[in-house]
């Protein structure tokens, strides 16, 4: 039997924060909302860069966020363990030391993001942009990372051991992989 998720709107989402709660686990949060073009979307940023996130973090697992957009987004240390982001707009986002294990990022826009040290273990990123990200450290060992564009790029220090479809990333020439870790395998 599937789990129920509780509906929030995107309003609705914006005023817990603020108010301090961080248990979002197993919400469907309103599809498409626009949470960068929010009028209290510069307060919420200014808000959460005050915070102890690393101490008290935000937790998103198991949640619905489908096709949210978030450019620009301030969330390090997120719990979002099979969090579904297919088709967000998470330009330039700051998910540094972030845990999204299993979750989904098919078809996102996460040029530019901060997955700095991240646990992006067994994620998929399906087409995903990674234009210019920061995965320095991030370990994605496992991922789903067909048609994945890295473009410019971070991967210094990355785990990348059995990964899926290494071969069909896009526009690694670009790339930085300096001490990316791979099986001997995918070194050939």
């Amino acid at each position: 039997m599937a789990e129920s998720l509780t509906k929030v709107s995107g309003e609705e989402f914006i005023v817990k924060l603020l108010s301090g709660e961080r248990n979002f686990s197993k919400i469907s949060l309103e599809e498409r909302f626009d949470l960068s073009g929010h009028s209290a979307f510069q307060e919420l940023k200014m808000y959460l860069k005050a915070q102890n996130l690393q101490e008290e973090p935000v937790d998103i697992s198991n949640s619905q966020l489908q096709y949210v957009k978030a450019r620009g987004l301030y969330l390090p240390f997120t719990i979002g363990r099979n969090a579904n982001f297919r088709g967000a707009i998470l330009e330039y986002a700051i998910f540094e030391n972030a845990n999204f294990e299993n979750a989904n990022f098919g078809n996102a826009n996460l040029k530019g993001t901060n997955f700095k040290s991240a646990y992006l273990v067994n994620a998929d990123f399906w087409i995903a942009n990674f234009r210019g990200a920061n995965l320095d450290g991030a370990n994605l060992q496992s991922a789903y990372l067909k048609g994945t564009y890295f473009g410019n790029a971070n991967l210094r220090d990355v785990n990348l051991k059995g990964v899926r479809d290494l071969a069909e990333m896009s526009n690694l020439g670009k790339a930085h992989f300096l001490e990316t870790r791979v099986t001997s395998k995918e070194r050939l």
